[in-house]
């Protein structure tokens, strides 16, 4: 396993921790995904991790220090009167665990919160949808066989 697969891995387990029993405001967290691009029908909740374009400091160097950005897209089955406050309770679930995140993996050097996207519905569709992206730093050594 990859390093960067070790990291999707430890941001979607953390993820599976947003449940109402674990003190947050949705149950998110019962169906974590990682990098699907369709949606899942019948499902109340699910989260999606998807990898961003990354960005590197010092590439000429031994190390590099990649800024890996993440995007979590959270998506809610609700009547459409309920979009707007489903919306900003996952948006908080979300902030409220990456941004408590303790390290639990140790490729992880930082993780940060940098921006969301609330996105409108179309026509009749049935979920509440918001984008956050989060950026997750770490280092990457050349020769490194997990490079």
């Amino acid at each position: 396993m990859t390093k960067l697969e070790r990291i999707i891995n430890d941001i979607a387990q953390r993820l599976a921790l947003i449940t109402i029993v674990n003190g947050y405001k949705t149950d998110a967290g019962t169906n974590v995904i990682k990098e699907m691009d369709v949606l899942i029908e019948g499902e109340q909740y699910y989260l999606n991790v998807a990898l961003g374009d990354d960005n590197t400091e010092n590439q000429l160097s031994a190390n590099m220090r990649l800024n890996q950005p993440f995007i979590i897209q959270a998506y809610s089955e609700t009547p459409i009167s309920n979009n707007v406050p489903e919306r900003h309770k996952l948006l908080s679930d979300i902030k409220k665990c990456l941004l408590t995140y303790k390290k639990t993996c140790n490729e992880i050097s930082n993780i940060s919160y940098s921006t969301k996207e609330m996105v409108p519905r179309q026509g009749s569709e049935k979920y509440a949808q918001v984008n956050v992206l989060f950026n997750v730093q770490y280092l990457e050594r050349k020769g490194d066989p997990d490079y």
